[in-house]
């Protein structure tokens, strides 16, 4: 009875041993869960604050971008956009150069905490780069380049400071959007690549647009002058007969009628209906 007594004690012991050796187990588990679920958590957190940086920069620009094109006042448009541009890609200076309507000239449209001879030199480094055809559409760094080795972000294996997008719609070249924000490595950049891809697209489609409501709008001015100036009198009507636009001739001989006037008020049809 005493040998089956102290048989039983040290089975029980070995029992409650391993029970206690399960138990830290099962803590040291939990510690390493509740850390791993912490970690988690912590990326989870910090992906959702870089989408969420990333949706508005991309809403923002995108207004701006819409403005850009609306807006008859382009000018105040560009600098608002490159303020908007800069704050949101934490930029220390932006600039918008734009080749002139003959593709020859290259020219500062707007700038942003940038200085004037630096900007002056980078245009004169982009025109020469691309008269001598040596300009990828990739976007390039600035930074110790000669204009025939331009180099783009993505083969850089030093750090720059200033980085140049290239603006082109329907494989015309339409300028660059120069940026100054410090890399330390590819890397880095990488962490705004398809931002930057992004702001290209964008820029470079409402940059065209603009342009070409310019166009319209000088067109359309000159129109209007050609038909103030003629000897002949020209109104328009819509569907409904009613008068849409007078020239200065069709207001005389109508007694200036206002636009929205129904044509059969003015002319009597010596046919009836």
């Amino acid at each position: 009875a005493a040998v089956q007594h102290a048989r039983l004690r040290i089975e029980g012991e070995d029992i409650l041993e391993r029970l206690a050796e399960q138990n830290r187990a099962l803590e040291e588990g939990k510690e390493v869960l509740a850390r791993e679920l912490a970690r988690m958590n912590e990326e989870l957190r910090q992906t959702n604050e870089l989408l969420k940086r990333h949706v508005t920069r991309l809403r923002v620009l995108y207004q701006m971008g819409r403005e850009i094109s609306s807006n008859e006042n382009w000018s105040d448009a560009l600098d608002r956009f490159l303020m908007a541009f800069c704050r949101y890609l934490d930029a220390d200076g932006a600039a918008l150069l734009l080749w002139s309507g003959d593709a020859q000239t290259l020219k500062v449209r707007t700038m942003y905490q940038l200085e004037s001879a630096f900007v002056g030199e980078t245009v004169e480094r982009l025109a020469e780069a691309q008269r001598s055809d040596a300009l990828p559409t990739e976007t390039i760094s600035l930074d110790g380049q000669a204009p025939d080795a331009v180099r783009t972000c993505l083969s850089m294996t030093a750090p720059w400071s200033h980085t140049a997008v290239p603006l082109l719609y329907k494989n015309r070249w339409l300028g660059f959007l120069i940026v100054r924000k410090p890399y330390r490595s590819r890397k880095a950049y990488m962490d705004d690549y398809y931002f930057f891809n992004t702001i290209q697209t964008i820029l470079s489609e409402e940059v065209a647009n603009a342009v070409n409501i310019s166009r319209l709008r000088q067109l359309k001015n000159f129109n209007e002058t050609v038909l103030e100036n003629m000897n002949g009198g020209v109104l328009t009507t819509d569907s409904a007969g009613r008068i849409e636009f007078l020239n200065e001739r069709a207001r005389a001989l109508t007694g200036n009628a206002p636009p929205g006037s129904a044509l059969d008020d003015i002319f009597v049809n010596p046919f009836g209906q």
